[in-house]
This record gives structure tokens, C-alpha cells and sequence, in this order.
């Protein structure tokens, strides 16, 4: 029995330091190649519109500034980069050498949702309307997204970074990001027994729907819960569940062994899933308050404790409104469009790097 909607009820690497120690901004590069500049800015600028010119490279800023405050930016020993999405450019923020390259990219002709994925060597902007796609390569300027891809409908991470989920007629398939034939192919019910399809933290997909919650593969659907999905993650998912006597609770489902724990009085069912660690510690998850606003719980798992994240998050909330990094770093698009990150042990946030445009989804890519 699916549960009714329910009412309202990293930590930072030792070794990254307090102040930033450099930062590289390579500002806006247009679609043809660009050379380097003659001399690098005495001061850091923000450049807020595109122009045919040079990359900048800016000096570091200094902690004071306040445009840096908070945690530091470098951090030698990340496995992991941070793509943000704004209206008119991708920003690739790589903490391991503190970089952050801003490419402008052409704007999404469309006000529908917009699919953002990164894989092992590109970044992906696919709207769902019948609208040009972007593809940015790393080192290369933005091109119009391959016939493959490019299909109006939504867009996934797959199980590798070389493929994705892609839309195709009534179906969702597995396809390469350099070409070449599908891998798997997911009929999707046109009988309204599923809701729009979700990733399910490791590369696969799972379906929400008025009688369940269900697992995707070549073989068709499959029910994981009778219930609501509240979070997921590489590591396993958590639901709400009510029995016949409407007594409901919340349990994680452990992706390896299917074994289910339980976690005590059912948590806010949010207007999307949220989403559980790497480690499997915590989970981020959505709640929506009496007046309709979306606000973000940190969940640990251990303990069962739930605490209010110190951030207001943009709303409406969206696929990559917040993402977890491999070390366990909590990032969020907070209202107005900054990224903060989010001591996952006490809630509260701080900002993440330098100042960029108001960010609309975030993504992020493991480095091997």
C-alpha cells in the first residue's frame, strides 16, 4: 500500500585548507579555439557576459576577499569534479588544482525540464522538448549534441561513464556516447501504472508509480516496494511503507542483498527522491512544509537522527539541485542560484569555490 504524503515534522577533507589556494578561471570560451592571453589581471573579475576574447587567467583570491570565504577550494587528494550548469555556460570545477573552466555554451530554447549528465570526458545538456542538445567535450568548445542523443525526452546517467539512458519512442535505451549500437532497452508502460522514471544512484533506472516503486531492466519492470521511494543511492534505497493496519515505516533496501532495515517512523515523502551517499551514511532528503516551500533534512543512517540543512534551496527543487561527492561532500544550489556545501555531521553550509552565475543543476564525475 502506497503511503499517503506525510506533513512536515562532510564534512571537509583534513587536508583542505581555509584559504584558497589558487584558482584558474578560464572564462567563457567561444566556439573556435582561443590562445592564451598576453598577461594575466592584476584582480580578480567576474565576467558576466560572453565576448570573443581571450581566456582570463585571474590570480588567487584572496580569503578576505569574501568572494572565497569558508572552506578552502584545493584539495590535492580529490577524486572527483564538480560540473554546474548555468542559463549560458558550464562551469567544470576541479578542486585536485583548484580550476574552475567556464565555457559558454548556446541557451536551452525551452522552459520544460533539462537533462544534465556528465560521462567520462563531456558534459550533456539534453532538454526534453524538441530543442537543439549541447555536447562539450573536455578541451573543446561546445557542438550541437549527436543525432543519437539528441531525441526530445529525458536523459540519464548509465551504469558506466561511456553510456546513458536516453528517451527513445517507448522505450528507455542504453547507448554509447561515441556511437554505436544499444545495449539494453527498457519498454516503458503507457497505461499510467508509472510516473516519470528516476535514476537510481548507480546507472540503472527505477520507475515510481501509484502502486509501487519498480526496478527497470531488459527484462521489463519489476517491484522493489509497495510503497514511496524517498532516497537513493549507489549502495541501496530508501522507502516508506504502510501494512494493511496503515501503520508505516521507513526502511533502506540494501542494493546487494535485497536484506531491509528498518529505520523508524516514516520520513517525509518529498517531491522527489533524494539522495544517500557513496558511503551509504547519510542521505539528503526533500521535505515539504505546510506553506509548500522545499526545504532539505540530512538523515543519519546509523542513528536515525534527522537534522535541517543550514541552506534554503532553490526552488522548485530539480535533478541536480543537490549532489554527493565520493568523499561524502554535500553539495546544494541554494535560492539564488550559489552552491554551498554541507557539513553532512551538523547541517550547516558554507560556500563552495569562487562566485559563479546563478547555477540551475549540478553534476558530478569520479575520477579513476
Amino acid at each position: 500500500m502506497r503511503p499517503p504524503r506525510l506533513g512536515p515534522r562532510g564534512r571537509w577533507a583534513a587536508g583542505i585548507g581555509g584559504t584558497l589556494a589558487a584558482v584558474i578561471v578560464v572564462s567563457l570560451l567561444q566556439r573556435g579555439a582561443v590562445d592564451p592571453p598576453a598577461a594575466a589581471p592584476s584582480a580578480a573579475a567576474e565576467i558576466t557576459t560572453p565576448a570573443p576574447e581571450p581566456a582570463v587567467l585571474a590570480p588567487p583570491l584572496p580569503s578576505s576577499s569574501g568572494s572565497v570565504s569558508g572552506p578552502g577550494f584545493l584539495d590535492p587528494v580529490a577524486r572527483w569534479e564538480l560540473f554546474a550548469r548555468t542559463d549560458t555556460e558550464i562551469d567544470r570545477i576541479q578542486p585536485r588544482v583548484a580550476t574552475v573552466t567556464r565555457t559558454a555554451v548556446p541557451p536551452v530554447l525551452s522552459t520544460g525540464p533539462v537533462s544534465f549528465v556528465v560521462t567520462a570526458d563531456r558534459a550533456l545538456i539534453r532538454p526534453l522538448d524538441f530543442v537543439p542538445g549541447v555536447d562539450l567535450r573536455d578541451g573543446r568548445p561546445p557542438r550541437p549534441m549527436d543525432a543519437a542523443l539528441s531525441e526530445a525526452g529525458v536523459m540519464f546517467p548509465g551504469p558506466d561513464p561511456d553510456h546513458v539512458w536516453v528517451e527513445s519512442g517507448t522505450a528507455l535505451v542504453l547507448r554509447p556516447v561515441d556511437g554505436g549500437p544499444d545495449t539494453a532497452r527498457v519498454p516503458v508502460p503507457g497505461d499510467g501504472t508509472v510516473e516519470q522514471p528516476v535514476e537510481d544512484g548507480a546507472g540503472n533506472l527505477l520507475f515510481p508509480g501509484p502502486t509501487g516503486v519498480y526496478a527497470a531492466g531488459p527484462e521489463g519492470l519489476r517491484r522493489l516496494s509497495p510503497g514511496a521511494l524517498l532516497a537513493v543511492g549507489p549502495r541501496g534505497w530508501i522507502v516508506a511503507e504502510c501494512n494493511d493496519a496503515h501503520r508505516c515505516r521507513s526502511e533502506l533496501i540494501d542494493r546487494a542483498t535485497g536484506r531491509r532495515r528498518d529505520l523508524g517512523p516514516p520520513l517525509t515523502v518529498g517531491p522527489r527522491p533524494g539522495l544517500i551517499s557513496p558511503d551509504g551514511r547519510t542521505a539528503a532528503l526533500y521535505r515539504i512544509e505546510d506553506t509548500g516551500h522545499i526545504e532539505l533534512d540530512i538523515l543519519d543512517i546509523a542513528s536515525g537522527q534527522v537534522r535541517a540543512a543550514d541552506v534554503e534551496v532553490e526552488q522548485p527543487v530539480d535533478v541536480g539541485t543537490i549532489a554527493w561527492a565520493p568523499d561524502g561532500r554535500l553539495f546544494a544550489i541554494a535560492a539564488g542560484g550559489a552552491i554551498r556545501v554541507i557539513d553532512r555531521d551538523s547541517g550547516r553550509a558554507g560556500p563552495m569555490g569562487p562566485p559563479l552565475p546563478p547555477v540551475r543543476q549540478l553534476a558530478i564525475r569520479t575520477l579513476p
